[in-house]
C-alpha cells in the first residue's frame, strides 16, 4: 500500500503520454490505473437499450460496462446481459436504488454509482448478493445525503469504499454502515468533499476493531476533530486530512492520542492546510515520535526552510513540499532527516539546488521541476559544477520546466546510480559532449520540448548512455535524425523506446535507426513525413510498434509494406491516404500473395487503428487493405482528371488569391493608413508634395489626451485620471483598460484613439521601456502626431507630453525613447506632497484648455 502511494505521488510529478508498451518502472512514470468507466468515452460495442428503464449500456463484456441515459433511464436496467466484472452507472435519472436491482450481477468485482444527480436513496438490501464485490464507489451524487445502517450487510469481500462528493453531513451514518459486522475486510474508506464539519469523539466508535488501514477526509470543511475521535481505528496506517480548516493544535492533539493508543500510522497527508511561515513545531515533534514515514505538507506556505523547521525525524523517508512558495533553504534545513529518500519540492521559487538538499546522501528520488519557469528569460536555473558529488544513491532526478539553457560536462558528476533524468521543457539549446558521461546507469532520459535545433545540439552526447532504454525527444524542433552523417544513436544498443513526435522531420533515411538493434517502439507522430521508398526498419528485428500518425503520408510504398510486415502494430491515423493511381498496384498485389505463399501473411490488423482510403470519394469507408487485396476495387485504380477541371482550376486559384488579398487589406487597413500617412509626411518634408492650405488638422476630438502606459503602472494612471477628470478644468482621458471596446483589435484601437485625441501622454518607466506594446505605441505616437499641420499648412511639434515616473535602465531604452528623452522637456514625478501639487498644475497647463469637449461633458 505504501509503495502504491509513493508511485501515485511520483505519477503526479511526471506523466508522459504515448508510451504504450514498455516494461518495469521505466515506462514514462505512471501507475497501474483502475479501469476507466466513463460514458463520455467512445466504447466499442452497444450492449443494448433496456426498454423498460430507458437506459443504454455500452462496453466490452470481458472488461467493463457503462449504463447511462440522459433522456430517460429512471431505474436500473434488468433485461440486458452485463457479463463484465466492472459496471459503472452514471448520468441517469434514477432517484432510488432498490433490492433486486443488482440481482443478476453477483459476479461483479467493481461497481461505480457516480454522477447520478437525482439519486436520493439506496434502500437496504440493494447490494445483498454482491458478495464478490471488492471495490464500490458511490460518489458525485449531490442529493444523496444519508446511508441506511444495514446498506452494506453481506458485502464480505469489499476492500475499498469511495463516498466522495455526496451530500453527507453526518459522519456517524457512514461509520455505522461501514462497521466491521457489515464490512469485515474493509481496508480503504474515502470520504473526500463532503460537508462533515465536525468529527466528534464517538464518530468512529461503531468502527472499533475495524480492519481499516486508509482513511481520507480531504476537503470536507472540517474545523474540529476531537482528540480521541480516531482512537477506535487501531489498524489505521494512512490518514489524509488535506484542505480542511484545522488548526495545527487540533491535528497535534489527534496525533498525540493516536500515538498513546499505539496506532501505527505511517502516512500523513496535510496538504493545503493553511500552515504559514514554517511547519508547526509541536505537530512536527509529535510526528517525529511516531512511525510516520510519509509526510505531505504541500501547498502550505513555508517561504524559508531552516534548521528549526524539522526536529530529528529518523523515520521520515518521504517528504512532499510542493508549492509551498519556498525561495530559501538553509544549508542545514534537512539535517534532522537522516533517512529521507524521497523529496518533492517542485513548483517553488528556487533558482538553484540548495546545499541543504545536496547533503542528503540517502536521497533516491528528487523532484525540483517548475522552480525557475522555462518561459521566463529573466533568470535561469543554475546547475553548479559537480554539485551532485555526494548524492551517489540518487536514482530519479526531475529538473523539468526550469530555464536551464545549457547542460555542461560537470553538471551531473557524481550521479553514478541515476536511472531516470527528467529535463522536459527546460529551454535547453546546448548540451556539451560529455554532459551525460557520469550517468553510466541511466535508463530513461526525457528531453522533450527543448530547443535542440542547432547542428551541435545533439552530436555524440548520447554516446556514454549505453544502458539507456527510454529516450524522449518529442517537440525538440529536430529537422533530421542523422545530422551530417553523425548517428546520434550509434551507441544506444539497449534502447527500447524512442520518442520523436512533434518535431520538424520531413524525411527519414535507411540508416537513421540502424544502430537501434534493441528498439521496440518508435513514435514519429505529428511530423511532416512523406512516404519512403527504401526500407527504414530493416535492421530493427525487435521493433513491434511504429506510430506515424498526423504526418503527410499519402500512399504506402512497397518498402513501407515490407517494414510493416514484421510489426505487431502501426498507427497511421490522420494521414491523407490516396488509394487511386497506384503505379505499382500490381507489385503490391504480388507482395501480398507472396506473404501468403511464404507463410508470413501480412495481417490487416497490423494497422491500429485501421487505415482508410481518403481519396477518391467512391472509396470512402474502404480500408487500405481491402483496396489492395480485393479485386472489386481494381477498376478504381486510376481516376483521370476531367479536362474542364484543367481550365477551371487556374481561375479558381486566382479567385482565391484575390479573396485572400482583399481580406488582408481589410484586416490591416489601419496599418496601411498609418504607413500612407508616414509616406506623405516624408514626401512633404522633402518638398515632393505641397500641403493643402485648407487642411487644419483634426478638431473634432473625443479626448483631451490618449494615455500610453504599462499595466505595471496602472496605479499611477488611476490616480492621474482621478486628478484630471474629477477636478477643473475637467479633462477627458483615453485609457485602454476603460475606453477600448471589448473584442476589437488592439492595434486598430490604438491608432484610432490616438487620432481622436488632442494630446498623447507617455507614462515612461522601466516597465514601459521593457514592454513591446508600449514601444509600439511610442512609435505610433511619435510619428502619427509629432508633426501635424497648423493653419498655415506647416508641421509643428506640439502633441506629445512625456511623464517620467522613475529611473529607466539604459539598456531597455529604444532609440525612439532615447531621442525623445534627450530632445524634449518632460515632467518628472516626485514623491513630496508639495512637489506633486506643482506636478499636477504643470500637467494641467501643458494639456491646455479642454475646449468644447469639457463644456459638453460637465455642463
Amino acid at each position: 500500500m505504501l509503495f502504491l502511494l509513493l508511485l501515485l505521488a511520483v505519477s503526479t510529478v511526471s506523466h508522459i503520454t504515448g508510451y504504450e508498451e514498455c516494461e518495469g518502472n521505466l515506462c514514462p512514470l505512471s501507475v497501474s490505473k483502475p479501469q476507466v468507466l466513463s460514458a463520455g468515452n467512445t466504447l466499442p460495442a452497444l450492449i443494448g437499450l433496456d426498454e423498460k428503464s430507458g437506459c443504454i449500456c455500452r462496453g466490452r463484456n470481458h472488461i467493463h460496462s457503462v449504463c447511462f441515459g440522459r433522456s430517460r433511464c429512471n431505474s436500473m436496467p434488468k433485461t440486458l446481459i452485463l457479463a463484465a466484472p466492472a459496471l459503472k452507472l452514471t448520468n441517469t435519472h434514477i432517484t432510488q436504488l432498490l433490492p433486486g436491482d443488482f440481482e443478476r450481477l453477483g459476479h461483479l468485482l467493481d461497481l461505480q454509482i457516480e454522477g447520478n444527480y437525482e439519486l436520493r436513496r439506496i434502500s437496504p438490501g440493494t447490494f445483498r448478493n454482491l458478495s464478490k464485490l471488492t471495490d464500490l464507489s458511490i460518489s458525485y451524487n449531490n442529493n444523496l445525503n444519508t446511508l441506511h445502517g444495514d446498506l452494506f450487510m453481506g458485502m464480505t469481500s469489499l476492500k475499498r469504499l469511495f463516498l466522495n462528493n455526496n451530500g453527507f453531513s453526518s459522519i456517524k451514518d457512514i461509520t455505522y454502515a461501514a462497521r466491521p459486522a457489515a464490512l469485515p475486510n474493509l481496508l480503504t474508506l474515502i470520504l473526500d468533499s463532503n460537508g462533515l464539519i465536525n468529527i466528534e469523539k464517538d464518530s468512529f466508535k461503531s468502527m472499533e476493531n475495524s480492519s481499516l488501514e486508509e482513511l481520507s477526509m480531504a476537503l470536507c470543511r472540517i474545523d474540529d476533530i476531537h482528540p480521541n475521535a480516531l482512537v477506535p481505528l487501531k489498524k489505521l496506517k494512512i490518514l489524509q486530512l488535506g484542505e480542511n480548516s484545522l488548526n495545527s493544535t487540533v491535528v497535534t492533539d489527534v496525533l498525540k492520542e493516536m500515538l498513546k493508543a499505539n496506532i501505527d500510522l505511517r502516512v500523513l497527508n496535510l496538504f493545503s492546510m493553511g500552515f504559514k511561515k514554517s511547519p508547526p513545531r509541536q505537530m512536527m515533534e509529535i510526528i517525529a515520535k511516531s512511525n510516520i514515514s510519509h509526510l505531505n505538507l504541500s501547498r502550505n506556505q513555508f517561504e524559508a526552510l531552516t534548521n528549526n523547521s524539522f526536529p530529528l525525524m529518523p523515520n521520515l523517508e518521504f517528504l512532499d513540499l510542493r508549492e509551498v512558495l519556498a525561495f530559501s533553504i538553509s544549508d542545514d534545513a534537512f539535517s534532522n532527516l537522516p533517512n529521507l529518500k524521497t523529496l518533492l519540492i517542485s513548483k517553488n521559487k528556487l533558482s538553484f539546488i540548495p546545499k541543504g538538499i545536496l547533503v542528503l546522501q540517502n536521497l533516491t528520488f528528487l523532484d525540483m521541476q517548475e522552480n525557475s519557469p522555462a518561459e521566463s528569460y529573466h533568470y535561469y536555473f543554475k546547475l553548479q559544477h559537480e554539485q551532485f558529488y555526494n548524492m551517489k544513491n540518487l536514482a530519479y532526478l526531475n529538473l523539468g520546466y526550469n530555464g536551464m539553457a545549457h547542460v555542461f560536462d560537470t553538471s551531473f558528476v557524481g550521479l553514478k546510480h541515476l536511472q531516470v533524468l527528467e529535463l522536459k521543457n527546460s529551454s535547453i539549446f546546448h548540451i556539451e559532449k560529455n554532459s551525460f558521461l557520469p550517468l553510466e546507469n541511466l535508463k530513461k532520459l526525457n528531453l522533450m520540448n527543448n530547443f535542440l535545433i542547432h547542428a551541435d545540439a545533439v552530436p555524440d552526447v548520447f554516446a556514454p548512455l549505453k544502458n539507456l532504454e527510454v529516450l524522449l525527444l518529442g517537440g525538440c524542433k529536430l529537422k533530421y535524425v542523422t545530422i551530417e552523417k553523425q548517428d546520434p544513436f550509434k551507441h544506444l544498443r539497449k534502447l527500447k523506446y524512442l520518442g520523436l513526435e512533434r518535431n520538424h522531420l520531413t524525411t527519414i533515411a535507411p540508416g537513421d535507426f540502424k544502430s537501434l538493434i534493441g528498439i521496440r517502439q518508435i513514435d514519429l507522430s505529428y511530423n511532416m513525413l512523406n512516404s519512403w521508398e527504401q526500407r527504414i526498419f530493416a535492421y530493427n528485428k525487435n521493433l513491434t510498434r511504429v506510430v506515424a500518425s498526423k504526418n503527410k503520408i499519402s500512399d504506402i510504398s512497397l518498402a513501407m509494406f515490407e517494414d510493416f510486415s514484421r510489426l505487431k502494430s502501426v498507427d497511421l491515423d490522420q494521414n491523407v491516404i490516396h488509394c487511386s493511381c497506384f503505379a505499382t498496384y500490381e507489385s503490391h498485389k504480388q507482395f501480398m500473395r507472396g506473404c501468403i505463399q511464404e507463410g508470413g501473411f501480412f495481417n490487416a490488423s497490423v494497422f491500429d487503428p485501421p487505415v482508410y482510403c481518403t481519396y477518391p470519394d467512391i472509396l470512402d469507408n474502404v480500408t487500405l487493405m481491402d483496396y489492395l487485396t480485393k479485386e472489386e476495387y481494381a477498376s478504381t485504380i486510376c481516376v483521370l482528371m476531367p479536362e474542364k477541371l484543367l481550365l477551371i482550376l487556374p481561375l479558381a486559384v486566382v479567385a482565391i488569391l484575390i479573396s485572400i488579398m482583399a481580406g488582408l487589406i481589410f484586416y490591416y487597413r489601419w496599418h496601411i493608413k498609418y504607413w500612407i500617412f508616414l509616406s506623405k509626411l516624408y514626401l512633404s518634408r522633402k518638398g515632393k508634395i505641397r500641403p493643402k492650405r485648407d487642411k487644419t488638422g483634426y478638431h473634432n476630438y473625443e479626448y483631451d489626451a490618449f494615455v500610453s502606459y504599462s499595466t505595471e503602472d496602472r496605479d499611477f494612471v488611476a490616480q492621474m485620471v482621478a486628478m484630471l477628470e474629477n477636478n477643473e478644468p475637467f479633462f477627458r482621458l483615453c485609457v485602454y483598460e476603460r475606453d477600448f471596446q471589448i473584442g476589437t483589435i488592439i492595434s486598430e484601437s490604438i491608432l484610432e484613439s490616438v487620432a481622436k485625441s488632442r494630446k498623447t501622454l507617455l507614462i515612461i518607466s522601466d516597465n514601459y521601456a521593457k514592454s513591446q506594446w508600449c514601444r509600439w505605441e511610442t512609435q505610433i505616437c511619435e510619428h502619427h502626431r509629432l508633426f501635424f499641420e497648423n493653419e498655415d499648412g506647416e508641421y509643428v511639434d506640439d502633441s506629445l507630453i512625456l511623464i517620467k515616473l522613475n529611473t529607466v535602465s539604459e539598456h531597455h531604452l529604444t532609440p525612439t525613447l532615447k531621442y525623445l528623452l534627450k530632445t524634449r522637456i518632460y515632467l518628472q514625478w516626485e514623491f513630496g506632497e508639495r512637489k506633486q501639487e506643482t506636478f499636477w498644475d504643470r500637467l494641467r497647463n501643458t494639456l491646455g484648455p479642454t475646449k468644447v469637449l469639457s463644456e459638453i461633458t460637465h455642463m
